[in-house]
C-alpha cells in the first residue's frame, strides 16, 4: 500500500492519518532525518501572485541572485503576451503558498549564455523558495523535480541551469537531482 500513488500519510497532532489524492506523492528528508510526505503543487501563477511573488523577489537571500527585479516583475505581468513561452508557477505545501519556479524552451527565450538551434530541445528551469520555513528541507529538491517531469513531458531532451556559483544551495538542489557541471559551458545540464 505504500507505493499506491493515490494515498498519502501524514501526521497530524502525532496521529497517523490517510487521506486520498489524486497528485503525485513527493518524500524530502525533514530535520531530524526523520521521512515525511510532502505533498508539493505547482499551481498556474495569477495576477493574484503578483504581490507575494515581488514581496518574495524583495527578500535578501532571493534578491541577491536575481538580478533586476523589475524585469522579473514584468516578465510575470507580461506572461500572457511577451513572455507567454515561458510556464510560471506558485509551488504550494498544504494550501500555503511558498515559492516560484518556471520552465521555458530556450529555442524561444535565446539568452546570451547558450546557443540553441532547434525548439523543444533544451529547456530551462528557475525556481525560489519564498517563505524561510521552508528553506533547508528538501523543498527545492522536489520543485526541480516536477520542474523536470514537466519538460519531460513536453519532449524536452535537456536543461541546462546557470545559477551563480556562490549560490551554494541551488547548485546543491541540481546536482542532487541528477545535473552535471559542464566547465566549458559554464552551466549545469541534465539529459532527460
Amino acid at each position: 500500500m505504500a507505493n499506491n500513488r493515490w494515498h498519502k500519510y501524514c501526521r497530524c497532532e502525532g496521529l497517523l492519518k490517510m487521506a486520498f489524492l489524486c497528485i503525485k506523492k513527493y518524500t524530502c528528508l525533514k530535520k531530524g532525518s526523520r521521512k515525511e510526505i510532502v505533498d508539493i503543487i505547482l499551481q498556474s501563477f495569477t495576477d493574484d501572485d503578483i504581490e507575494l511573488f515581488v514581496q518574495w523577489l524583495n527578500k535578501d537571500y532571493i534578491k541577491k541572485w536575481y538580478g533586476n527585479l523589475e524585469d522579473w516583475i514584468n516578465e510575470v505581468k507580461n506572461r500572457s503576451g511577451e513572455f507567454n513561452f515561458i510556464n510560471h508557477f506558485i509551488v504550494k505545501y498544504d494550501e500555503d503558498k511558498i515559492g516560484f519556479c518556471q520552465y521555458y524552451d530556450c529555442y524561444d527565450a535565446q539568452e546570451e549564455w547558450y546557443k540553441v538551434i532547434n525548439k523543444n530541445e533544451v529547456y530551462s528551469i528557475d525556481y525560489l523558495i519564498g517563505e524561510e520555513e521552508f528553506l533547508n528541507k528538501g523543498f527545492g529538491k522536489e520543485i526541480v523535480k516536477q520542474l523536470i517531469d514537466k519538460v519531460k513531458t513536453k519532449g524536452g531532451r535537456q536543461i541546462i541551469v546557470q545559477p551563480e556559483p556562490e549560490n551554494k544551495a541551488s547548485n546543491r538542489v541540481l546536482t542532487a537531482n541528477g545535473f552535471i557541471y559542464d566547465d566549458d559551458r559554464e552551466c549545469y545540464f541534465l539529459k532527460t
